[in-house]
């Protein structure tokens, strides 16, 4: 250990004052030394008693010690001044020399100067022992997977020290053992639980290098040395789907022998599956067909949307983590073609029941109902239409086309709901609804008395006539005209006028019609120059001239259609008893339909 000495003379050499330091011991944990310091009086042959004198001690510049007392200093002898003892820190590199200084002062007495020891300063440097630091940290891993290790190595400053390494993170904190120079520090990998967010899949902690003395680490040495290294997500590192597998998910209205079937329009696919979330890892699932996606954070039915296609689909179930690492698999599909049921044509309308015979009446109290369905096929499978019509919740089942009348009364004076509704082996229903208005009053045409060229019908031809509801004839007979219907096409053919309704009615009238017939016999009369015209809705016919005694005409609703023009039957009677050739003219007026 350090020491050192300085002194001086003075007083024409009676007197020395001499400075002494030393280093007593050394701290190197904590970077420090012991020193202590002496200031001293030596005489030769003078000697001086009961002089009151000043001694003091300053060290780096900072006074440590001082004395203020009468002393007396004997012939030849030695006497101690001022001492100190003390710490003193040395530089961060473990270097130091202290600067040390000491003064002593003794007044003159009158004429006896010689006497007096005088005044004198003396100082020295004294260079402390180099107190070996902290290894420095010479190379370390810059990134590293969670689950590797992390190399560092140190420029050590004894060859005998040791040292330990540390990463911390999130509260947890893993050290490695004792070593030399070198080591490695696994990164545990279940640290991929703090690191979540996409980006960055990485995150950076310090690394701490601590010295110590011995083996064991009890002693540390100087100051923790630090440094950064980043760690990383592993790539293998994503979620996991086990027992994936897609299955059909249908309404549960579906018949049991459809249920397990993919149809178009009908069915979503459900994905079956266990997602694995790696580390904290929160996870998104998204579905597709090819077509449309959807994604859902979490659902404890992971379905498509409703497939729009058929044939061949792929359904792709994919998870995204919150690092944005994803994993996906997919499965084929077979889609069978398949539309949804549908009601084609409906009708809910007013009908008298004359006989046996229904025909349309505004103001009639039963319902003619008449509906009919499209419905898909499915492959393999007989699928089949239910029809069914509900008045006022009633219900009423029916055949696709058929009409059906109602056995039930309905008040003219009052509307009446009418839904109709249609499925098939899915269950799945269309409906449709209908409001049967009450009656509105009829409009009356009545006929012109007289005359071969008297008119038909009041107002009836020439020019247009738009009705909404029905005409009421004058043998109590009517016809339907379906609302917000309108004329399509007018013209003459032959003898005969003829209107076109585009729903489909047709109305024909003529003033110069002719037949001659046997007496007393059933006859034909052609009165349509049309072809496929269907059953009339209401017939009349007018005798204008001839040699009856009189005439009628027979049983209308079995006038048959036939492929050049539609026959009504007549009957005629004579006035003579032998008709053979009569011949009668008359006016005719017909509705029927044309399509």
């Amino acid at each position: 250990m350090a020491t050192a000495s300085q002194g001086t003379s003075h007083n024409q050499g009676y007197y020395t004052i001499v400075l002494t330091a030393n280093e007593t011991s050394v701290d190197t944990v904590n970077n420090k030394s012991t020193v202590s310091v002496k200031l001293e009086l030596k005489s030769t042959t003078k000697r001086f008693a009961n002089y009151m004198s000043v001694a003091y001690i300053s060290v780096d510049g900072a006074e440590k010690t001082r004395t203020e007392k009468s002393l007396e200093c004997a012939f030849n002898s030695t006497l101690t001044l001022c001492s100190w003892s003390g710490d003193i820190y040395h530089s961060s590199d473990g270097t130091k020399t202290v600067s040390v200084l000491g003064y002593f002062k003794s007044p003159k007495s009158g004429n006896k100067t010689q006497y007096s020891a005088g005044e004198a300063t003396v100082s020295l440097s004294l260079n402390l022992s180099n107190i070996p630091r902290e290894s420095k940290i010479k190379s370390m891993t810059s990134s590293v997977d969670a689950g590797d290790n992390i190399y560092i190595s140190v420029n050590k400053a004894v060859s005998s020290y040791y040292h330990k390494a540390s990463i911390t993170l999130n509260g947890q904190t893993v050290t490695s053992s004792a070593f030399s120079e070198s080591a490695l520090l696994q990164v545990p990998l279940d640290w991929c639980s703090f690191i979540q967010t996409n980006p960055p899949k990485k995150t950076n902690v310090p690394c701490r290098v601590t010295t110590y003395t011995n083996q064991s680490c009890s002693t540390q040495v100087g100051n923790t040395q630090y440094g950064s290294v980043t760690i990383c997500v592993p790539e293998n590192i994503v979620p996991e789907i086990n027992n994936f597998s897609v299955t059909p998910y249908n309404p549960s209205t579906l018949d049991s022998s459809i249920s397990s079937l993919y149809l178009q329009n009908v069915t979503k696919a459900r994905v079956n599956a266990t997602v694995v979330e790696k580390y904290g890892s929160e996870t998104s699932f998204e579905v597709s067909d090819g077509i449309s996606s959807k994604t859902k954070k979490t659902d404890d039915k992971i379905l498509t949307d409703t497939l729009t296609a058929s044939g061949t689909r792929t359904v792709t179930f994919k998870v995204t983590d919150t690092r944005g690492r994803s994993a996906s698999q997919s499965a084929s599909i077979n889609v069978l073609q398949y539309n949804l049921p549908m009601i084609s044509s409906y009708s809910a309308v007013r009908v008298s029941k004359i006989g046996e015979e229904y025909v349309y009446d505004d103001e009639g109290e039963y319902i003619r109902l008449n509906c009919s369905a499209a419905i898909s096929p499915i492959s393999g499978v007989t699928n089949s239409a239910v029809i069914s019509a509900y008045i006022n919740g009633e219900q009423f089942s029916l055949s696709s086309g058929v009409d059906y009348y109602t056995a039930g009364t309905y008040s003219k004076n009052l509307s009446h709901n009418v839904t109709f509704r249609v499925t098939d082996l899915t269950g799945i229903v269309s409906s449709v609804d209908v409001e049967v208005s009450e009656s509105k009053s009829a409009l009356t045409f009545e006929k012109k008395t007289g005359g071969y060229d008297a008119e038909f019908f009041r107002g009836a031809v020439p020019g247009d006539l738009k009705v909404n509801g029905k005409i009421k004839l004058p043998d109590s007979s009517s016809a339907y005209v379906p609302i917000s219907d309108f004329v399509s096409e007018t013209g003459t053919s032959g003898v005969w006028n003829y209107r076109k309704w585009n729903g489909g009615i047709i109305e024909l009238w003529t003033k110069s019609l002719s037949h001659t017939i046997a007496w007393e016999q059933y006859g034909s009369l052609y009165v349509s120059p049309f072809d496929n015209i269907s059953v009339p809705l209401v017939t009349e016919i007018l005798f204008v001239s001839g040699d009856a005694l009189y005439w009628r005409h027979y049983n209308w609703s079995s006038a048959t259609v036939k492929s050049e023009s539609l026959a009504i039957a007549i009957r005629y009677y004579s006035v003579n008893t032998n008709g053979d050739g009569e011949t009668l003219n008359f006016q005719a007026y017909v509705i029927g339909k044309w399509k």
